[in-house]
């Protein structure tokens, strides 16, 4: 699991995974997501049911249809909503 403080580039999203109730579900979206093309990083918390992620700024969009599909997939009941999405904390402002 990467820390959510290690993610360092590219936009932040933080979705909320309502209903997911399955360790190894989350586990397995969040190693899905991770290797998803355009993905820096992504931390889900289960206790919290957050879903942290680092993405490119132009791949934002696939990138959450991507979770909503693999959480269908993994553990059919969990709905995705989105809660934040704005440049990483992380991120310089050059």
């Amino acid at each position: 699991m990467i820390s959510p403080h290690a993610i360092r580039c590219g936009m932040k999203i933080v979705l909320y995974m309502k209903d997911l109730e399955c360790q190894e579900c989350a586990d397995k979206i969040e190693a899905h997501i991770q290797r998803f093309p355009g993905v820096n990083g992504a931390c889900l918390m289960m206790v919290t049911k957050r879903f942290i992620i680092d993405c490119e700024d132009d791949r934002v969009d696939e990138v959450v249809a991507e979770v909503e599909r693999s959480a269908a997939k993994a553990q059919g009941n969990v709905t995705v909503k989105r809660i934040q999405r704005g440049s990483h904390p992380f991120k310089s402002a050059d």
